[in-house]
Formats: structure tokens, C-alpha cells, sequence
């Protein structure tokens, strides 16, 4: 049983099934997770309709994203080894967590597996702003859901969410600032790198406020802290991080340790019980598409072939961040 069907589940999913096990993959929400709906997929499109002069990217965007979730949802429902199952999964408890319980409305269905996938994702953070208009807020969940492009775009965080995003919209006409608390952007990147992209950024007219947050918001006026002020604010976008998706999933009841950071697992995807596995953004330590697809071919090793010595650590990863100047790297951390 694989419990979501994002970049982890999906890989281990389709691994599993390509070794002929038989494979239950529960979704509550859309196939492809993060990932394909509010993620990597619809934010590559729009950089690419920003770049090629589509007249309503966001709306090319979106329909770029459900042309591929549709595809890949027939997929699985046309695989012979893999049974899609849609509703919301949990564990049981500690004297058979094998048993995952799914609801979907009022249907309530049981599933015995040998071994349980649990890739349930995460969710964007939210920071409180003394004055703000939740209605001006969003996160990438909603910004592509937007009707009509904003006027001025206001982005909260400096990471790769952040820097993609205000490159599409710089690019599209959107006045873009960011405020990010860091002294600089991308701060897990060389300083070197992060020199160059400030510079190609703050070249092109895109604000840039860094060192310092946003105090309060008047109308239409940020105030930041350093004594700055944004004005003819519009959008705000949320990029300051994620979070674990780990309510509702059982976990205390099954017996599976887990932390505010997300559940605990090894190198090869392995929780605190036998046969109990998870995956990706859930884990807490595996945050990209590139991170989860890793580990999730490692547990369908480990189960698809348990004779094989478990040896070695994970291999490098490759990352990137499509913004402008591009940014690549590839390593262990």
C-alpha cells in the first residue's frame, strides 16, 4: 500500500509494480501530488509561457498542469499491478499497522498490505502580518489559481519557490519584490552563486529586500523593519518554507516515530516499524522531486529485492532552480 501519489509514492508505485507486486496507491487529492498540481509542473509552464509571450500564461500554465495530471491519473488506473484507490488514508495501530483504513465521504475501506509507503507530502507555511489582507495572500497552492495576473507581486521567502516565481512574473510585466529575512537569497547555495543571481535580479528591476521583514502593512503599504516601505502592494506570495503533512495519518496510534520535523526514517526509507516505510516530503529530510524519486527507488530495492545487501549511503542528488540566472548542484546534502 502506498499512501500518496506524489513524486515518492508514484516512484515507489510504479517501481513496485514493475517487479509485479500488486500495489494499492491511495490519493485523497489529485494524482501527482505537489509535484504536478501546485508545483514543479505548473511553475516550469508558466516560466515558459513568461518566456515565449503567451497572452494568458497563468491560463496556459493550468492547462499544461491538467493535460499531465489526466495522463498520469490513466496511467495508473491502466496499470494491471496498481489499484488507485481515492480517499484519505491513516494507520491503525500498534498491533497490526499493517492495516491502512481509507475514507472517502462516507465510504470507509480497509487495506492489509505486507508493506505500507507512507508519502504524504507537505504543506505550505504561513506567517502572521500585522495589517495584512488574508485575501491578498497566497502560496503556490493558489497562485495558479489566480483569474488575472496581479498588478504588484510581493513575495515573503528568498528560496527556490520564491526566486522561480519572481522570475515568471518579473518577466510577464509584474512589478516584484522580495523581502526575505536572510542577508541573502538561496542561503543553502555558495555565496558566489547568490552574488550573481542578486545582481542579474536587482538589474532587471526586481526589489529586492533582504536582512530584514515585514512590520506591518497600511492598505496598500508594506513597512518593513529596516524602515523601508513597499507600496501599491497587490498579491502576496508565502514561500517561507513547508511543513510535514502528518495530521491525520496515524502515526502515534501505529507505533511510528515521528517529530514536528516529520517522521524518522534511515537512509532506506525504513520508520521505527518493520515493514513501514515513508517517503519524501513527509520525512522532512528529502524536500525536492529529485530527494524523494531517490529514496523511493531505494525502498523498492529493499523490498523488491530483500536478498540484496542494504549498503551505501544515498548517492548525490542533482537539484535545480529555474530561475534567472539558472542554478544547478549536485551533492549529498
Amino acid at each position: 500500500a502506498v499512501i500518496g501519489a506524489g513524486s515518492g509514492g508514484l516512484t515507489a508505485a510504479i517501481g513496485l509494480a514493475g517487479f509485479g507486486h500488486d500495489v494499492v496507491l491511495i490519493e485523497g487529492g489529485s494524482v501527482g501530488g505537489d509535484c504536478t498540481n501546485v508545483g514543479c509542473i505548473p511553475s516550469k509552464a508558466l516560466l515558459h509561457a513568461s518566456r515565449h509571450g503567451h497572452p494568458d500564461p497563468l491560463a496556459w500554465a493550468r492547462g499544461k498542469r491538467d493535460e499531465l495530471a489526466l495522463r498520469e491519473a490513466h496511467e495508473m488506473a491502466d496499470d494491471e499491478h496498481i489499484h488507485l484507490v481515492t480517499g484519505w488514508a491513516s494507520l491503525t495501530d500498534r498491533r497490526d499497522p499493517h492495516v491502512v483504513r481509507v475514507v472517502d465521504g462516507d465510504t470507509v475501506h480497509e487495506v492489509r498490505a505486507r508493506h505500507v509507503v507512507v508519502a504524504g507530502g507537505s504543506r505550505p507555511l504561513r506567517i502572521d502580518v500585522t495589517g495584512l489582507d488574508p485575501q491578498r495572500v497566497v502560496t503556490n497552492e493558489e497562485l495558479f489559481e489566480l483569474a488575472e495576473l496581479p498588478s504588484a507581486l510581493l513575495i515573503i521567502g528568498g528560496g527556490p519557490i520564491a526566486l522561480e516565481m519572481a522570475t515568471a512574473f518579473h518577466a510577464i510585466g509584474v512589478r516584484v519584490d522580495i523581502v526575505e529575512m536572510q542577508d541573502r537569497l538561496l542561503s543553502r547555495e555558495d555565496p558566489l552563486i547568490t552574488e550573481v543571481l542578486e545582481r542579474s535580479l536587482a538589474a532587471r528591476g526586481v526589489g529586492l529586500h533582504l536582512g530584514t521583514t515585514i512590520d506591518r502593512v497600511d492598505g496598500d503599504t508594506a513597512h518593513l523593519a529596516d524602515g523601508s516601505t513597499i507600496d501599491g502592494l497587490d498579491r502576496v506570495l508565502m514561500a517561507v518554507g513547508r511543513r510535514p503533512r502528518l495530521e491525520g495519518l496515524g502515526l502515534e496510534a501505529a507505533g511510528i516515530a515521528a517529530s514536528r520535523a516529520g517522521i524518522v526514517v534511515d537512509d532506506w526509507g525504513r520508520t521505527s516499524v518493520d515493514g513501514i516505510w515513508a517517503v519524501g516530503d513527509v520525512t522532512g529530510s528529502t524536500l525536492t522531486t529529485h530527494g524523494a524519486n531517490a529514496v523511493g527507488r531505494r525502498i523498492v530495492r529493499a523490498i523488491a529485492l530483500p536478498r540484496l545487501p542494504r549498503a551505501g549511503a544515498v548517492r548525490a542528488i542533482p537539484d535545480a532552480v529555474y530561475c534567472d540566472p539558472e542554478v544547478a548542484s549536485v551533492g549529498i546534502a
